[in-house]
């Protein structure tokens, strides 16, 4: 079912980002900004700046998490997003070599471009998040371009490799982006309810559903109940003052009945997209299509 996860992982401070575009061109086309919100607001606003889609966009990882400390990056990566199409752009091609990613010999880039930077860690790999603003004056600064060549090296050293750290980021970016693009070709339905975001899909036999959680959720959290003719999930939450209670996500009648034998729940701790899922199948007694999921 890893296909009905669904990206919902937004900034861990919720604060907008400002990040920069380089339009295709000579030197003199002047770089824009431009402000995004979440990790996946940002990616479909990438690839609407490279007029492609998420999938064709490619990450370039210029630094690692963790390798800017003490520079202007901080533990920032930084990560420049390019296509395949376009004219050359020199400032962008410019800014690949100055970082150490190809020499100046190599093909130019071609097309716009996009900067932004990145919390990410090794350590918990599955999460990214939106870094500090990316301004176009933070793309001149020295400090960061030269360790990102390996001209200087932070005090602590990571445990993971460079080259390790580059790697997973840039597929993890790179599964967002996939899952942005399938949400947009089988967004399958909604589920109003008062805990949160309930999405399923109606197969010829089965219905399928998943709840995206938070990270750090657990199997134990959630309480399923399945009836030939009702549904019931509730995952746990403390609220403000510190109380443990549970949460209802879907507690209702099902549009049809359900061979309850053959249906079944399953949590996955961490999607590929760093949050947990509850998802749940559902087996129809007759194989008809459901206009919705409860009544």
């Amino acid at each position: 079912m890893a296909g009905l996860q669904e990206v919902l992982t937004a900034s861990g401070s919720g604060d907008k980002q400002i990040w920069t575009l380089l339009p295709e061109g000579g030197a003199t086309a002047p770089p824009e900004t431009r402000v995004s919100d979440s990790v996946d607001s940002l990616l479909e606003s990438v690839a609407s700046c490279l007029n492609c889609a998420p999938t064709a966009m490619l990450p370039h990882v210029l630094l690692p998490g963790g390798e800017g400390a003490g520079t202007v990056a901080g533990a920032d990566a930084v990560v420049l997003f390019c296509g395949k199409e376009g004219a050359p752009n020199v400032k962008a091609t410019a800014l690949l070599v100055a970082a150490g990613v190809q020499d100046a010999a190599a093909t130019s880039v071609r097309g716009a471009v996009c900067v932004a930077r990145f919390q990410h860690d090794l350590a918990n790999p599955l999460a990214v998040q939106l870094g500090k603003e990316t301004a176009p004056a933070f793309l001149a600064e020295r400090c960061w371009l030269q360790r990102a060549r390996g001209d200087t090296q932070p005090e602590t050293q990571s445990p993971f490799p460079r080259e390790s750290r580059q790697l997973v980021l840039a597929q993890l970016l790179q599964a967002r982006a996939s899952e942005i693009e399938r949400r947009k070709t089988n967004p399958g339905m909604e589920v109003r309810n008062m805990g949160g975001r309930v999405r399923w899909v109606n197969e010829k036999d089965n219905i399928h559903v998943a709840a995206q959680l938070p990270a750090g959720t657990n199997r134990g959290h959630c309480r399923v109940a399945i009836e030939a003719t009702k549904l019931t999930i509730k995952v746990g939450e403390v609220d403000a003052g510190g109380t443990f209670r549970l949460a209802s996500l879907i507690d209702g009648t099902l549009f049809q009945e359900v061979d309850v034998i053959r249906c079944g729940w399953d949590f996955v701790e961490t999607t590929a997209l760093g949050t947990a899922e509850l998802q749940v199948t559902l087996r129809k007694k007759e194989p008809m299509r459901w206009l919705m999921l409860v009544r």
